[in-house]
């Protein structure tokens, strides 16, 4: 299970329930549903610190610097990872800065991150190319991947992983969504992200 959290924390440095309505100062928010039954791994502080609606800018640049760049914003995981061994579906959000002057220049950044990728994962490969799409009105990107996990006690893990982005000002959202082949949630993923929303 750490290892499976050390992976989609390289993938965000490498591009049904709670609202988080994080960082309205600076036009920004965000909400994205709890799954039945999931569990809710999100750090409290974290979240503490981004239902304040009155953050400046300065202090979520310094959150972003404590998080070495990418703040979770949500952390969910199908099982509990206490008492869970081996990789568990995940959906985790982080918060991260956008360099980009424009929606274009934006996804030419992530398609060089994903060029990147086959340099950190086992039997990398793009299941689903890059492509526009839109959430709750905010054009974004996104691109399935699968990859091997090792396991020390046999064959590796064969894990799929959804990436969604989506740029607002100074900053973007990046969605990552994982499972196996023993444990695909697909279906899940599908109807959670069709309940993401964004402040306007």
């Amino acid at each position: 299970m750490k290892q499976l959290l050390i992976i989609i924390s390289v993938l965000s440095v490498v591009f049904m329930g709670f609202e988080y309505r994080a960082l309205s100062s600076a036009k920004t928010g965000f909400f994205i549903p709890l799954p039945e039954n999931w569990f809710d791994q999100t750090q409290l502080s974290v979240k503490d610190n981004l239902s304040n609606f009155d953050l400046s800018e300065e202090e979520i640049d310094k959150l972003l610097q404590s998080h070495k760049g990418s703040i979770p914003v949500v952390i969910y995981m199908k099982y509990d990872p206490q008492e869970f061994v081996g990789p568990i579906p995940t959906i985790q959000v982080n918060l991260r800065p956008n360099r980009s002057s424009s929606f274009g220049q934006f996804k030419e950044i992530m398609k060089t991150s994903m060029g990147q990728m086959a340099s950190y994962f086992e039997n990398y490969k793009l299941l689903r190319p890059l492509e526009e799409i839109n959430v709750d009105g905010v054009k974004g990107i996104t691109f399935l991947a699968q990859f091997d996990l090792p396991n020390e006690k046999g064959d590796p893990w064969t894990i799929r992983s959804w990436t969604y982005a989506f740029p607002n000002g100074k900053y973007f959202y990046q969605i990552n969504f994982s499972d196996t082949e023993n444990e695909k949630s697909e279906d899940v993923y599908h109807q959670v992200i069709q309940h993401v929303k964004f402040k306007k």
